[in-house]
């Protein structure tokens, strides 16, 4: 929230004329919150920053390689990033960004939770006023527990559900291997373990391998055909591998278990959209659209299916809507280079 203020008042204040102030709401949103989908969207902004300060983007571009790479569950090259960040610009404001991102690396790679929640503690005692402390509160939180829960299942070896509870909170965190090695041991004692095959499908899909996840979704679903969550997931990795009439028939499911669901109606404008059938996949997006009209990436979508088309006047309209949706949304540095190639045409 605290950056997508800054960025409404950086907006207001250009709208405005006045670019001084607002290339300082956009210089504190890429110093204090690179990590949002927000700074993400500061790529169009970078020349009004710095014709208006002077200010070197190359921290914050080392800190977005590093955060894709996390985000891509590449932890040893998000660390290698991070540490040439740390090596370089020791006294950038967005250094403290690496220096989490490396003691999360060195967390994860050793499994010792407890020290790495000890070393964010002194991130915060030796820099408390840095306006990024209170994520690094809600990591201390965060590992501390998970640190108490490995300590129980150590003590309860034939605790199952508590490893699967382990491995998802892992999973969340992208620590693929340390996920998988508890749904491992699940899977060792009780093969049939629908909770933990569930888990081995989403390390499966997160680490890439797409092909290995479908058996493991199949084996849930199996046992819970109502899911719309997993029917979902597994529907996009059928998409993923491109089986489209088994993709469309997960989505075709998910969609009858509930067919309130934004999202179910958004994944079948997806499969349709891959499929070539664009006026199919425009009237799911636009159910989509009608059941929640927040939906942002459906709006984005139909700009896509009429780009597409070659229908530039409602691409345009489309794009634009979608930026007034999602402001500084992950997709909004790809809807301003449509509109912008619009105007080249």
């Amino acid at each position: 929230p605290a950056a997508q203020v800054r960025f409404g008042l950086a907006e207001a204040f250009e709208n405005k004329g006045n670019l001084s102030e607002a290339a300082v709401y956009y210089r504190e949103i890429a110093d204090f919150y690179p990590q949002t989908n927000v700074a993400r969207g500061l790529e169009s902004k970078r020349d009004l920053v710095t014709n208006e300060m002077d200010y070197d983007w190359a921290p914050f571009d080392l800190i977005q390689q590093s955060f894709g790479q996390l985000r891509a569950g590449n932890r040893q090259s998000a660390n290698e990033i991070s540490q040439q960040l740390l090596d370089q610009y020791p006294d950038s404001p967005i250094a403290p960004w690496a220096q989490l991102a490396v003691i999360g690396f060195q967390c994860y790679s050793s499994g010792d939770f407890r020290k790495g929640a000890s070393d964010v503690t002194n991130m915060i005692l030796e820099n408390p006023g840095w306006p990024g402390n209170e994520t690094l509160r809600i990591t201390i939180d965060a590992w501390d527990d998970i640190a108490r829960s490995i300590e129980e299942a150590e003590n309860d070896p034939e605790n199952l559900d508590l490893r699967n509870n382990i491995g998802f909170r892992l999973l969340r965190t992208r620590a693929l291997d340390l996920a998988q090695n508890y749904f491992n041991y699940v899977l060792e004692r009780d093969e049939n373990n629908e909770t933990a095959h569930l888990g081995m499908g989403y390390v499966m899909t997160t680490a890439g391998r797409t092909q290995d996840a479908v058996p493991h979704f199949e084996v849930y679903l199996a046992a819970n055909p109502e899911d719309g969550g997993t029917l979902n997931q597994l529907g996009y990795t059928y998409l993923r591998v491109g089986d489209l009439d088994r993709a469309r028939e997960m989505f075709r499911r998910y969609i009858a278990v509930d067919t309130t669901e934004a999202n179910a109606y958004d994944s079948m404008g997806e499969c349709l959209f891959n499929e070539g059938k664009y006026d199919e996949s425009i009237r799911h997006y636009q159910k989509a659209l009608q059941l929640d009209p927040s939906f942002s990436n459906s709006q984005f979508m139909l700009g896509q299916i009429y780009k597409a088309c070659g229908d530039t006047a409602n691409a345009i309209t489309a794009y634009q809507l979608y930026l007034e949706m999602d402001i500084g949304g992950r997709l909004s540095q790809l809807a301003t280079a449509n509109l912008d190639s619009f105007k080249t045409e």
